[in-house]
């Protein structure tokens, strides 16, 4: 069968893991990827595209990308992942999940846009706010026994009354503190801290990858947005969202400009 690949988008990292030790098994690994699939198969539907992850546990390269394809049954969201991202030794369970969401977020979170796949703020606030969340609820992870910073503590319950939504936003944030952590070792930039923010304002929206600081306090601010308690995109549901008033469950300034948003076309 004749396919057509249209875009390939995000981040393809192809060095070598250092560590042999694997804070993920393979079981982990499979469940992490069925439980997505089982989650957004319908969802992709709704958006005319066919889910197909293709995950392979084996490779020890380091790799996460999102591609779009196109054969005579439609399009096909594609998202390729390995398993030496899953083992980097920067990287825990819930770190990989969330960049896997990430990807998915890449086909179905919405705009702004970067030609027919979301912006990488938009795919990181997805990921945090709507997929590694009902992640969570599934009870993919293990149960958390590590530290979790006063910060955290106290964001979380003040968006949350719910006990056990609150653990599920701690977590969000911990994960994306991983992730940050990840990207900021990547770059050669600073450690990026949840007990700090990002104090610049993007003149227009950012549409490509931001620095790792920035990347936190979008998991953070996604990891608090409760929709019952915030008003949200009628849209997306997930995307806590006040025009007239600066909450920490909005998008970042640091990335998103609502008044000056444009679509990169990338030929």
């Amino acid at each position: 069968m004749a396919y057509r690949i249209i875009f390939c988008c995000l981040m393809l990292s192809s060095w070598l893991a250092t560590s042999s030790q694997a804070e993920i098994t393979k079981s982990q690994f499979d469940l992490i990827i069925a439980t997505a699939t089982d989650q957004y198969a319908d969802v992709f539907a709704e958006h005319q595209q066919r889910l197909s992850i293709v995950a392979t546990w084996e490779s020890d390269n380091v790799y996460a990308n999102a591609w779009k394809m196109e054969d005579a049954k439609g399009e096909t969201g594609l998202i390729q992942i390995s398993g030496g991202f899953a083992r980097h030794p920067d990287i825990s369970p819930t770190a990989f999940a969330l960049i896997l969401c990430h990807e998915i977020g890449h086909h179905i979170a919405g705009p702004p846009f970067i030609w027919k796949f979301s912006a990488e703020g938009q795919s990181d606030y997805f990921g945090a706010a709507d997929c590694l969340r009902k992640l969570f609820r599934r009870g993919v992870f293990e149960p958390h026994k590590g530290h979790i910073p006063r910060v955290v503590i106290k964001a979380c319950a003040d968006a949350f009354t719910i006990p056990e939504e609150r653990q599920i936003c701690a977590r969000i944030a911990l994960a994306g503190s991983t992730l940050a952590n990840y990207f900021a070792r990547k770059r050669g930039f600073p450690k990026p801290l949840l007990s700090r923010r990002d104090q610049s304002v993007a003149k227009s929206t950012i549409l490509v990858p931001t620095n790792p600081q920035c990347r936190l306090d979008t998991y953070f601010a996604a990891a608090l947005c409760n929709t019952a308690d915030h008003s949200y995109d009628p849209q997306h549901r997930w995307l806590c969202h006040n025009s007239n008033q600066k909450t920490p469950a909005n998008r970042p300034n640091c990335w998103f400009n609502p008044h000056k948003t444009k679509p990169v076309f990338i030929r």
